[in-house]
């Protein structure tokens, strides 16, 4: 089932970030810049105030009320490379043991649905250049990569690739 995130759905979007960032990033073990980053960004109460904000949305997947993905959409977020686009795909997460079975595309069809409903007709978001498994996910998608931004943590620089879709087109 794939809903608008509710206030109680908070705690597991916190615990569901924390598991999938560290699995993504942290190939070689838990540093104090990753702890650092993870227990003041991945917070129960981050997740309220953003499931509270009118400018965002939290699209989760569940099933049998156990939560496997979700995305986050950010509604007045500009794309630094195509300013026109105001809507950024911030957060997209899928637990690792129901990976690769369609909740990742699921998950991106419904926002792609509730963009096409408000009139929404481009999407962007941002990746790290060598999450392999996350570009060839939204290549798969019609993402085109049309530059880089940079992620900064505790003070290093990390390159992030930023993609596009035009919703207009077709898929």
């Amino acid at each position: 089932m794939i809903r608008i995130a509710q206030p109680s759905d908070a705690r597991n979007l916190s615990v569901l970030s924390i598991h999938v960032w560290l699995q993504t990033y942290a190939k070689t073990g838990i540093i104090s810049a990753y702890s650092d980053y993870l227990l003041q960004h991945f917070t129960e109460n981050n997740f309220l105030d953003a499931i509270s904000n009118s400018d965002q949305e939290i699209w989760i997947y569940e099933t049998n009320s156990a939560l496997q993905g979700f995305l986050v959409v950010k509604k007045m977020s500009p794309c630094p490379e195509q300013e026109s686009c105001l809507t950024e795909i911030d957060s997209f997460y899928v637990y690792s043991h129901v990976a690769r079975k369609g909740i990742g595309t699921a998950l991106l069809n419904q926002v792609f649905k509730s963009c096409g409903e408000k009139g929404i007709p481009q999407v962007w978001l941002s990746v790290h250049h060598e999450n392999t498994i996350a570009l060839n996910f939204y290549t798969k998608h019609n993402f085109k990569n049309i530059g880089s931004l940079m992620f900064e943590l505790e003070g290093g620089q990390h390159k992030n690739n930023v993609l596009f879709k035009d919703l207009t087109l077709s898929p």
